[in-house]
């Protein structure tokens, strides 16, 4: 009987816990926000959309779906929808995985998928384990694929799964550091907190952004970036590259077109080396897809004045008018649409 007790007592414990740290999380941890908006809670974002905007954070600052919609309209005549479904640190692996949550939850799939190369989307475990490992909920065909696949062994697909079920696990270490940050340095960091993680989840989920996250429009300074190497070729990773090509693939199959593009730099990056740096890393992702039918490569200068550059990675509001300005165009000369 004491012992019933005290297993009971250990029950209710731990639902409290977890449902402590969902609550807590859903206003603290963006990082929550960002895996559950491309995962759980995708049937939030899945509406009818004829533009996909993915990649990493500097799709989610830098492409704006209602100027994409008005500029199209505008233009060419064309009345689209679009939703920027860019998510920070995301890699190959993880637009394979949201591309089939999305397209689980939507009746109509997109026409394109716009696509940023970000220099380090075949490498690097960082910001996987941080977000996508510890928030994304994956279905368990995804587990078996991670393994499969190579991107996880057994112990880390196993832990995947574990930790996708429990609030606690998810959650316990970031939420933990935002209120002891906050109620130990500053109290109203808190407010300022839960106000980020608001306005973040209003940009997954409402009208008003579509996904896209403005930053206003500050920039850098002119000198503040020196340049240095784009590409590490250690980072391209067989499996990430497995991934890009799965991910072009399971596009093809629901007719979707892949645009991928260069994003802007500062002109600090305008350099012959830098330059060889792009082409090399574009010519593995060419090689990975050549023969695939839906998939085009964009040429253009991919540089912008550093006033259009919020930091050194991402555009300002006013750089990402620009880039979504050329993405209409560019989608507009896929089509063979007129003015």
């Amino acid at each position: 009987m004491y012992l019933a007790l005290r297993i009971g007592l250990y029950a209710l414990v731990l639902a409290g816990l977890h449902l402590g740290f969902k609550g807590a999380a859903a206003y603290v941890d963006r990082n929550a926000g960002i895996g559950g908006s491309v995962s759980v809670n995708m049937d939030q974002v899945a509406t009818e959309n004829d533009i996909l905007f993915m990649g990493d954070s500097r799709t989610f600052h830098g492409l704006i779906p209602t100027t994409f919609e008005e500029l199209a309209a505008e233009r060419y005549g064309q009345d689209l929808s679009a939703y920027n479904l860019g998510r920070p640190g995301m890699q190959t692996p993880f637009f394979y995985f949201t591309l089939q949550n999305y397209l689980q939850e939507t009746k109509t799939p997109p026409k394109v998928i716009f696509l940023n190369a970000s220099y380090y989307l075949l490498g690097g475990r960082d910001w996987m384990h941080r977000i996508y490992l510890s928030h994304f909920h994956p279905t368990s065909q995804q587990i078996t694929t991670a393994r499969q696949s190579g991107l996880l062994s057994m112990p880390q697909a196993l832990w995947w799964r574990v930790r996708s079920q429990s609030q606690i696990l998810r959650s316990a270490k970031g939420t933990n550091a935002a209120l002891m940050e906050a109620f130990g340095n500053d109290p109203l960091e808190i407010v300022r907190i839960v106000d980020g993680t608001q306005h973040m989840r209003e940009t997954f989920f409402g009208d008003a952004y579509r996904g896209y996250f403005p930053r206003g429009t500050d920039h850098i300074d002119v000198d503040m970036f020196s340049g240095g190497r784009v590409f590490n070729p250690g980072l391209a990773e067989p499996v990430m590259i497995d991934f890009f090509r799965a991910f072009v693939d399971l596009a093809a199959e629901h007719d979707i077109q892949i645009i991928v593009y260069e994003y802007p730099w500062p002109p600090s990056h305008n350099t012959p080396k830098d330059i060889s740096d792009m082409a090399h890393y574009r010519e593995i992702l060419e090689r990975s897809v050549a023969d695939a039918q839906n998939v085009t490569f964009i040429d253009y200068h991919p540089f912008l004045d550093h006033t259009k550059f919020i930091d050194p990675l991402h555009l300002n509001d006013d750089g990402a008018e620009i880039l979504t300005s050329l993405t209409v165009d560019w989608t507009a000369e896929h089509f063979g649409w007129e003015r």
